[in-house]
């Protein structure tokens, strides 16, 4: 499927490294990018963090949005961690773009 990855993820092939509250980077606006584009897994309605306006840190809304996405994917536990199980599920994504 092409068009998967967002722009805000150019130049980042795969996610290597666990986030939680407090990480930054461009990893982290990538993952906001990804979470927003699905409806019941947005960062945030507006503002910081909301479709067009990620940001480069992990704070409490990008974990609720994580953990939303785990709920979707029975990704367990659904605590917001962004760790080695979700990020093998958003990973997937980078690899069916390349097709």
């Amino acid at each position: 499927t092409t068009g998967t990855v967002p722009t805000a993820c150019a130049g980042i092939t795969s996610f290597t490294a666990n986030m939680t509250i407090g990480s930054t980077g461009a990893n982290v606006k990538c993952l906001q990018a990804l979470l927003n584009t699905s409806a019941d897994t947005l960062v945030a309605a507006s503002g910081v963090g909301s479709l067009g306006s990620e940001s480069l840190y992990f704070g409490s809304l990008t974990k609720a949005a994580v953990a939303k996405y785990q709920v979707k994917n029975a990704i367990s536990p659904t605590a917001g961690y962004f760790g080695p199980i979700t990020r093998a599920k958003l990973n997937f994504l980078f690899q069916d773009d390349t097709g």
